[in-house]
């Protein structure tokens, strides 16, 4: 019975986070990117009805900037004096969208996933899945391109974000 495929598969895992520090160091090569920036590196894997997972490719990844919600721009307070008089008073739910140490705290699975997904899709369907299918014969699976036109993707969490998402 000939392979198929079951899935694609997207892992994405926490490169750094430069907020907290958390992740996989950088390349000396490479800048610190500024503060509150995350970067996340993607794997992307075709799952196969044999139970491998073959890489397509895991050469790229996106990082989304200085994501933290700024504070509040009320004329004649400074962000210093927001954090210290104003930030205190605040109610707890309110508090944590100002929380400027936490880019987690507005993070979910869902939006990630969806983020994840869009950084993802192709320019062009038909090219992407004549080059998914020329990428699997050279594992020695030969698949038509009506074979995985429909194949379902999905996008799984690597283990140092899926902690930072569990918190």
């Amino acid at each position: 019975m000939p392979v198929r495929v079951e899935a694609f598969v997207t892992i994405c895992e926490l490169t750094l986070d430069t907020t907290t520090g958390i992740g996989l160091p950088l390349d000396d090569k490479e800048e610190t990117p500024p503060p509150g920036t995350r970067c996340f590196h993607l794997i992307e894997l075709a799952e196969l009805s044999d139970g491998r997972r073959v890489a397509l490719r895991a050469d790229c990844g996106f990082s989304d900037g200085d994501c933290r919600i700024a504070y509040p721009k009320i004329k004649g307070v400074s962000e210093q004096s927001f954090q210290e008089k104003i930030r205190p008073i605040l109610d707890p739910t309110i508090k944590r969208l100002f929380d400027l140490t936490n880019t987690w705290s507005f993070t979910t699975r869902q939006d990630l996933t969806k983020t994840v997904l869009g950084y993802l899709e192709p320019d062009d369907d038909e090219s992407w899945l004549q080059w998914v299918s020329e990428r699997l014969s050279k594992y020695g699976v030969n698949v038509e391109i009506a074979d995985i036109q429909s194949v379902p993707q999905q996008v799984e969490f690597g283990p140092i974000l899926d902690r930072e998402l569990n918190q």
